[in-house]
């Protein structure tokens, strides 16, 4: 789980670049705003389950990892990620994804996760299919960052892939799962390259 004190280093690695890739986080984001959101998104712990993803040597903040479930369907969740612009390019998140994903089900009792991409992000596509995810077309997303409606592509995996559960595949298949990636509430455990 993310903590409060996330906030400071949170804010450090929010830019133009990433928040022009999410809906939800601004370009300008103080210690103060990414507090106030960690704070909001922890007592709705109901509802959002908010993760900080930590280099496995040093224990340092690299990114953010999310679920927010839809009120109107509970057992549906919609993942949300980034990584500060001096971790990407690594497979970072692409190592940590299908462990956050499993995890995501089990902790959270999840039939569906969903999740929406820009059609232009490759990087980002690459994570979601290593996750296990499949494509479900093309859709719309609010964008309250910028504060307008945007085009997207949205990923859907549900419970029996991502537990491995489906008939003739195992975990590590329907998780895209990598040996290297380590799992925990914190996400620690996502190597530094």
């Amino acid at each position: 789980m993310a903590r409060e004190d996330d906030a400071r280093a949170l804010a450090s690695m929010m830019s133009a670049r990433i928040s022009a890739r999410l809906a939800t986080w601004p370009e300008l984001m103080t210690p103060s705003m990414a507090r106030n959101r960690l704070a909001r998104d922890l007592a709705d712990a109901q509802r959002i389950a908010p993760m900080v993803m930590e280099l496995r040597e040093d224990g340092a903040v690299c990114g953010w990892m999310s679920v927010t479930r839809l009120p109107e369907h509970p057992a549906c969740g919609i993942l949300t990620y980034w990584l500060g612009e001096a971790h990407q390019g690594r497979g970072l998140m692409r190592e940590a994804a299908p462990q956050a994903v499993r995890h995501l089900f089990e902790k959270l009792g999840l039939e569906r996760l969903r999740a929406a991409v820009q059609m232009d992000n490759a990087a980002s596509i690459g994570v979601l299919h290593a996750a296990g995810m499949r494509p479900l077309g093309p859709g719309r997303i609010w964008c309250s960052a910028r504060g307008q409606e945007e085009t997207c592509l949205w990923f859907e995996i549900d419970r029996a892939m991502a537990l491995g559960e489906a008939v003739g595949i195992g975990h590590s298949e329907a998780a895209g799962e990598s040996p290297d990636a380590v799992a925990s509430e914190h996400w620690a455990g996502v190597p530094e390259r």
